[in-house]
């Protein structure tokens, strides 16, 4: 009876783990989206000084959480979205904008790997 006891507070655990994994990548993939949104919706306009700035945040935003990021989740996927932020600064225009909805997409990404659903399970 005690193995049992002991195998339900574990499970706990890790369900436990799980869930504040889920909220702490969702939050964390929220305050890079944002910005990258507001950047996209900058270049939109053609007010490409707005979008850099707009990814600078973001930049910033990611380095600030990728530790969280890289504790959670496979780096090839964080070492990715590094790579791609640094070059943002580099680009203007359309190629800024299409690189950003690639950006959004994998960050994006990121928060559905981490979901507690059977398919991220099994």
């Amino acid at each position: 009876m005690k193995y049992f006891v002991i195998g339900i507070w574990i499970l706990c655990f890790l369900v436990g783990l799980c869930i504040y994994a889920d909220r702490a990548i969702a939050e964390r993939t929220a305050e890079i989206t944002v910005p990258l949104e507001q950047a996209l919706a900058a270049i939109q306009a053609g007010d490409d000084q707005t979008a850099q700035a707009c990814v600078a945040r973001a930049s910033q935003a990611w380095e600030g959480n990728e530790k969280v990021f890289a504790s959670f989740l496979s780096h090839d996927h964080t070492n990715s979205i590094r790579e791609e932020l640094s070059q943002l600064s580099w680009l203007q225009g359309n190629e800024l904008g299409q690189r950003i909805e690639k950006i959004l997409k994998q960050v994006q990404g990121l928060a559905e790997m981490d979901q507690i659903i059977w398919k991220n399970i099994l």
